[in-house]
C-alpha cells in the first residue's frame, strides 16, 4: 500500500488526489471511517501508481540539473562540473562551475544568483567608486538589486544606485557602460537630452553600440530561465 494522508473536509465523497509534490491525499467527510480512505486507495491503486510515476518523472525532469547548461559569467559561458565537496564554486583557473553531486536545478540557480550577487558587490562597487571619481559625480548609496532586469536604476540623483545581480552575467564592457549610465543620472534625470547623452558618451564613446546588447542579454536570460516569458524574473 502506498502512503497517503487523510484530509477531512466538508464533502460527501471519498477521493484520492495526487499532489504536485508527488504525495497522495485522500479527501473525505468528517464522519467517514479511516477504513474508507484505505478502500479507495486499494480500489484505484493501479491508476494512482501510474499517476505517481508520471508526477515523479516530471519532478525529476524539472529539478535535476541539466549539465548541458553553461551559465554565463562576464559574457562567457562555462561548463558545470560535478565534484565532491562541501560547497559549490566558480574556478577561474579550471574555467568551470564546480557543483556538489545530487544538487537540484533550483539549488544550482540559488548558488549562481548568490555568486553573481557577491561578484556584483565586490567588482561593481569598486567600479562605481573609480568611475564616479573619473566622471566627477557623487552617489550616496549603492546596492545589488534582487531583480533580474532592468540592469540598473538610479533614484533621486544618486541617493540610491542599484545594479542587478544579473549584470555579472554580461560582458565587462556592457557592465561598465551600465554603471556609467546610472552615474550620469546623478546629474541628469532624463535619458534623451543632448546633455545626458553627451555626458555618457564622454566616458563611453561606443555607448549606442554597447547598449544595444541589452536586448541580446535579455533574450539569453529568458532562454536560460532567469526571466519567464510572462515577464517576471
Amino acid at each position: 500500500m502506498i502512503p497517503y494522508k487523510i484530509v477531512r473536509k466538508d464533502t460527501d465523497s471519498v477521493m484520492a488526489h495526487i499532489l504536485d509534490d508527488g504525495n497522495v491525499e485522500v479527501h473525505m467527510p468528517f464522519d467517514a471511517p479511516d477504513q474508507a480512505a484505505e478502500d479507495v486507495v486499494k480500489l484505484h491503486l493501479p491508476n494512482i501508481e501510474k499517476q505517481l510515476a508520471m508526477r515523479r518523472k516530471a519532478i525529476d525532469t524539472k529539478t535535476s540539473i541539466n549539465y548541458s547548461f553553461h551559465p554565463l559569467l562576464f559574457g562567457k559561458r562555462y561548463p558545470i562540473v560535478k565534484r565532491e565537496g562541501e560547497f559549490c564554486e566558480f574556478n577561474a583557473k579550471d574555467g568551470c562551475f564546480y557543483v556538489i553531486p545530487g544538487l537540484r536545478q533550483y539549488q544550482l540557480k540559488n548558488f549562481l544568483k548568490n555568486l553573481y550577487t557577491k561578484i556584483g558587490n565586490n567588482v561593481f562597487s569598486n567600479q562605481m567608486q573609480e568611475l564616479s571619481e573619473r566622471m566627477g559625480v557623487r552617489y550616496k548609496h549603492f546596492q545589488i538589486s534582487q531583480h533580474t532586469t532592468p540592469f540598473g536604476s538610479c533614484a533621486a540623483r544618486g541617493e540610491l544606485i542599484e545594479l542587478s545581480w544579473a549584470l555579472a552575467m554580461t560582458d565587462k564592457e556592457f557592465a561598465e557602460s551600465a554603471i556609467i549610465h546610472e552615474l550620469a543620472h546623478t546629474k541628469y534625470d532624463d535619458h534623451y537630452s543632448p546633455e545626458f547623452i553627451a555626458f555618457v558618451k564622454a566616458f563611453c564613446p561606443d555607448y549606442d553600440e554597447i547598449n544595444a546588447r541589452a536586448a541580446e542579454y535579455e533574450v539569453m536570460l529568458r532562454a536560460d530561465g532567469w526571466i519567464l516569458f510572462g515577464g517576471k524574473s
